[in-house]
């Protein structure tokens, strides 16, 4: 730290601090050979580093602390500042240095790297403030994109429709060409009042006015066969039957099994599938399925196609703005990410990271932070009086706030209400609160530094930078100290009244 030696001294003017004494030689200061240091007094004759270490050569020696790698240095008054001029970054903060994703991967080149999430073919993406929005587009598609439909080689006609040739479907008319169709079975076009009559109609058969007028007349005549009767009727009531129980609850003594109405062909409840008729009886094995082959149901193996019947499946998915639609069972959506967005794909899983700068990181880099000087550790706990002290040298304090004038003035303070020191203008002068008697008082007392880490009681007594809280207890009164542990000089007093009784 600097010493104020006097500015115009004269031939062995003597000046003293602390424990030692300099003499003025006409040129300089000199340690004065005949003043010795107290023995209880602590110094650092030697000074070690994480490597190497440097000893004072004599009494007036000067140690030079030099700033390293994005490290400065620099001393003004009694304070040496140590500045790092790189970025830190954040260390609680989790990024990915390198992302992955199904074919190829991208690294950050530095912390400020940025990866961009574009969109291709049918899919888009865009963000608004902190929304990532990845939106994919159905293609227009035609009749022609299905695979087994050839309209290129054939060009359709008005007309026309499609018919399946035995190896695609192609255009035809819709008389003979192509495929197995024949003409209409309708008299399309032909359906008038004058085509309905069948006068009108030429080469038309001659009808027969009686049945005795047939040449053939086998076919016409009952031969005593019920079975032979056509438009026989339905119903019982059909027949002109009156008599009969037409509700099987009129029934006495009903049968209760199948074979008790003497039905021999039906199933019954110990049946099997391979019971019915068109059902082939091989025996399936695990995981296959009922084929028709063309004559009857069969166990087969069965590959693509068709799914579980029981899984539950997302048809259209539907984004901010717009929808996107599966046109087959096998179609394929991609995920792509937009700006700061990136997607991969791995097993099951689909990740997408945001990969743009969030803002801030820490408290004190807020703008309103940086503007008012407001840091963390003064916004720590409420206190009725935030008290900014300050240095006059190494013999005083002096407070910038709250009208206090002087050097070292009395501080007042109110039991039950909390007082804040602000500290971070007196760097190199520790500031302890002491009781009456010059003891370190510990009570009450909490230290901020600029950075959010909080100490309590006798350990945050003693600080020399941040903000000092002294939760003042409502049942003291009367007279405490502030003190630099450094300087003797520099103490003065804090006057505490109860709130209960004022």
């Amino acid at each position: 730290m600097a010493l104020n030696f006097p500015a115009s001294p004269v031939l062995d003017d003597t000046f003293t601090d602390g424990t030692t004494t300099w003499k003025w030689n006409g040129t300089a200061w000199i340690v004065d050979s005949g003043a010795v240091a107290a023995a209880n007094v602590d110094q650092f004759k030697t000074v070690a580093g994480d490597t190497g270490s440097t000893t004072a050569n004599s009494p007036t020696d000067t140690l030079t602390i030099a700033g390293g790698t994005n490290l400065t240095s620099s001393v003004t008054g009694d304070i040496v500042t140590l500045d790092v001029t790189g970025s830190l970054g954040d260390p609680d903060q989790n990024l990915f240095a390198t992302i992955n994703s199904d074919s190829g991967n991208v690294t950050a080149d530095s912390t400020t790297d940025a990866i961009t999430v574009a969109g291709a073919g049918s899919v888009s993406t865009g963000i608004s403030g902190k929304t990532l929005t990845i939106t994919g587009s159905t293609p227009s598609l035609s009749i022609d994109d299905l695979t087994d439909v050839d309209t290129s080689n054939t060009t359709p006609v008005a007309g026309n429709v499609l018919k399946w040739d035995g190896a695609k479907w192609s255009p035809g008319t819709d008389a003979t060409t192509g495929g197995a169709g024949t003409d209409a079975d309708t008299l399309d076009g032909q359906d008038s009042i004058y085509f309905l009559n069948y006068n009108n109609l030429q080469n038309t058969p001659s009808i027969p006015a009686d049945v005795s007028d047939l040449t053939d007349t086998t076919t016409l005549l009952f031969d005593g066969v019920f079975g032979s009767l056509t438009s026989k009727p339905t119903t019982i009531a059909g027949y002109g039957i009156t008599d009969a129980v037409v509700d099987f609850a009129d029934l006495g003594a009903k049968p209760t099994t199948i074979s008790g109405f003497g039905i021999t062909d039906a199933l019954n409840t110990s049946s099997t599938l391979a019971s019915l008729a068109n059902v082939d009886a091989t025996a399936p094995a695990t995981g296959q399925a009922l084929v028709w082959d063309g004559d009857s149901w069969g166990p087969d193996t069965v590959s693509g196609g068709g799914g579980d019947p029981d899984q539950n499946l997302w048809y259209q998915f539907n984004g901010d703005a717009g929808s996107l639609t599966a046109n087959s069972t096998t179609d394929t959506m991609t995920v792509a990410g937009g700006t700061n967005i990136s997607t991969s794909a791995s097993n099951d899983t689909i990740t997408i990271n945001f990969t743009g700068t969030l803002g801030v990181t820490s408290y004190n880099a807020l703008s309103e932070v940086q503007n008012t000087g407001r840091t963390i550790d003064k916004s720590y706990m409420p206190a009725f009086a935030m008290i900014r002290m300050n240095n006059v040298g190494n013999t005083a304090y002096s407070v910038d706030s709250h009208g206090y004038t002087g050097n070292n003035p009395t501080i007042y303070a109110i039991g039950g209400m909390t007082i804040a020191f602000d500290l971070d203008g007196v760097g190199g002068h520790p500031f302890e609160i002491q009781d009456g008697t010059g003891t370190a008082y510990s009570t009450g007392l909490t230290h901020v530094d600029v950075i959010g880490n909080v100490s309590t009681g006798a350990s945050a007594n003693g600080q020399d930078a941040g903000t000092l809280y002294w939760e003042v207890p409502e049942t003291i009164s009367g007279g405490y100290r502030y003190q630099c542990t450094l300087h003797a000089s520099m103490v003065g007093a804090i006057t505490v009244k109860r709130i209960s009784v004022i």
